[in-house]
C-alpha cells in the first residue's frame, strides 16, 4: 500500500511545486539549489534549469522506500521535460549534508553514495538578543514548537518541573499567548520566542518536542534533554522506537 510520506512528497505537493506550476529562477540564474530532504520536485527543478543541486537533512534521514515510492510518482513530471528521472528522484546524485549526528539517526545511509557530516549551527538574524537570568540555579528551557503549541502539555511539563530548585525559561512560539499558562511562580519566565543560538549556551536541560532545530542544537552544547515529541516528531520517534502511535512510554 502507498505509503502516506511517499504520497505527500512525490504526489499532488511535489506536483505543485514542479517547474511549470511554480517556476524557480525567474530574474536570475542560479549555479546551486540546496533543497531539503522533503522537497523530491526540487532535483527536477534544478534539472530543468540546468543547475546542480543538493539535498541538505532535516533531522533524520527520509527511509529509502519514501524515497523511491517518491520517485515512482513524479516519473511522469520527469518524463515531461524529457528528463530521465535518477536514482531517488535525484537527490543523491551530490554529496548529501547531514546534520543529524551517526548515534542518533533512526534510518541507515547505506543508500545515499556521499554523506557530508556538518555540525548543526543554529541562526538568530540580525540584532538578536536575550538577557539570561541572574540566577546560579540550573537553567530549564522549555520549548515545544514554533507554532501550534500545545498549552497543556506546556502546562504538565511546568507541572513537573514545580518542585525543582531551578529557573525555568518557556517559550510560547510567536503566535502563542503567554497568559494562557495562567499565573507562575517567580522562577518561571515565560517568552513568546528567544533565539534559540542565546538560550543555549545559559542551558542546564531543555524539555522540547524533539524538533529539527532544538534538538541537534542542544546535542551540540552537550546538553541533557527530554524529548515530548510532537506532530511530525512524534510519528518519527514512534518510527524509530516500534511504539504505535497512540502509545505511552515513559521517558
Amino acid at each position: 500500500a502507498p505509503c502516506a510520506g511517499a504520497s505527500w512528497l512525490g504526489g499532488t505537493a511535489a506536483a505543485g511545486r514542479g517547474p511549470d506550476r511554480r517556476p524557480v529562477g525567474r530574474g536570475f540564474q542560479a549555479d546551486l539549489l540546496v533543497h531539503e530532504r522533503g522537497g523530491r520536485a526540487s532535483p527536477l527543478v534544478a534539472a530543468v534549469r540546468g543547475v546542480s543541486s543538493l539535498t541538505h537533512s532535516v533531522g533524520g534521514a527520509v527511509p529509502p522506500a519514501f524515497v523511491a515510492e517518491a520517485g515512482q510518482r513524479l516519473a511522469g513530471l520527469w518524463r515531461e521535460h524529457g528528463l530521465t528521472q535518477p536514482p531517488y528522484v535525484g537527490c543523491f546524485q551530490a554529496p548529501y549534508l547531514d546534520i543529524g549526528p551517526p548515534s542518533v539517526q533512526m534510518v541507515p545511509l547505506e543508500h545515499i553514495p556521499v554523506v557530508q557530516p556538518l555540525r548543526p549551527i543554529s541562526w538568530s538574524g540580525p540584532g538578536a538578543t536575550f538577557e539570561p537570568a541572574d540566577d546560579a540555579r540550573p537553567q530549564v528551557y522549555v520549548t515545544l514548537r514554533t507554532v501550534a503549541n500545545d498549552t497543556a502539555l506546556i502546562r504538565d511539563a511546568l507541572a513537573g518541573l514545580a518542585s525543582l530548585d531551578v529557573q525555568v525559561l518557556v517559550t510560547v512560539g510567536p503566535m502563542g499567548d503567554p497568559d494562557a499558562l495562567g499565573p507562575q511562580p517567580a522562577h518561571v519566565r515565560v517568552e513568546r520566542f528567544v533565539p534559540q543560538t542565546l538560550v543555549l549556551p545559559h542551558a542546564s536541560v531543555v524539555v522540547s518536542h524533539g524538533g529539527s532545530g532544538t534538538f541537534p542544537g542542544a546535542l551540540a552544547h552537550g546538553l541533557p534533554q527530554v524529548c515530548l515529541p510532537q506532530a511530525a516528531e512524534r510519528k518519527s520517534a514512534v518510527r524509530g522506537t516500534g511504539v504505535e502511535p497512540g502509545g505511552r512510554r515513559t521517558l
